[in-house]
């Protein structure tokens, strides 16, 4: 079994809000410096900390973003891409293809690559798998909480992937970000896709997610549970030991 996995990111790139690409500021530089440098100490630095090394990373851009930018990604020897997350063309050379979501300012546990591509077995055909649990980081107050998402699939988008064979993706070409991770499971469901289920909850915090404050979250409002933690506990202790 040969796995090519693939942690896609997006990097400032307002996929879903087209509207927001067209204020003044979203593009600047100086906006774009600081996305830029809490990339490379939150996401980028939690990938290079993965002990499985087997995945490659698409980090998407806007198509206007700032050559200073673009060039200072490139130097982090990773693949940049402009244009429609969607229309990724993926290296069909191996028996199965995982797609993972992240934005680029999420981290993972050090052990969360590998707890994905376990998830894929010889005779996987289409799965989507995720984890449970983790923990939510107000960047602007500087606090933090544990979040269980509560709904029937019991996982959060943050490092949910798409495992699928090969025969699948060069039939149809779906990876994570042909859905939107809010749609992903009806949309699967409704071409009739019949997919696997599968729950990762064996490492805790398996994500740190990051927003800016609890109303930018839209996992608040009786979809979870919040148990807050201390700023020391979570950066001395959680990040010092799993990310």
């Amino acid at each position: 079994m040969k796995i090519n996995h693939y942690i896609i990111i997006r990097f400032s790139h307002s996929y879903f809000n087209k509207e927001l690409c067209s204020f003044v500021n979203f593009l600047s530089v100086e906006r774009l410096q600081k996305k830029l440098d809490f990339f490379k100490k939150t996401c980028y630095k939690s990938l290079m900390k993965q002990t499985e090394k087997n995945f490659k990373i698409f980090v998407f851009v806007h198509n206007d973003c700032p050559v200073e930018i673009f060039q200072q990604l490139q130097e982090l020897n990773i693949e940049i891409k402009k244009g429609r997350l969607e229309d990724v063309e993926l290296d069909t050379n191996c028996t199965h293809i995982i797609t993972t979501r992240m934005d680029d300012d999420d981290m993972l546990h050090k052990d969360a690559v590998k707890q994905i591509q376990d998830c894929c077995k010889e005779k996987t055909k289409l799965k989507v798998c995720g984890f449970k649990n983790g923990v939510t980081w107000n960047v602007k107050e500087n606090t933090y909480a544990q979040y269980w998402r509560k709904c029937d699939i019991g996982f959060i988008g943050i490092g949910e992937s798409l495992i699928s064979d090969v025969k699948f993706y060069k039939q149809t070409g779906f990876h994570i970000f042909s859905f939107a991770p809010s749609i992903i499971r009806t949309e699967i469901i409704k071409k009739s896709f019949n997919p696997e289920w599968q729950i990762i909850q064996n490492i805790f915090p398996s994500f740190i997610y990051s927003r800016y404050s609890d109303q930018s979250s839209m996992h608040i409002k009786g979809w979870v549970k919040r148990t807050h933690f201390s700023k020391n506990t979570v950066e001395k202790k959680i990040i010092k030991k799993y990310f």
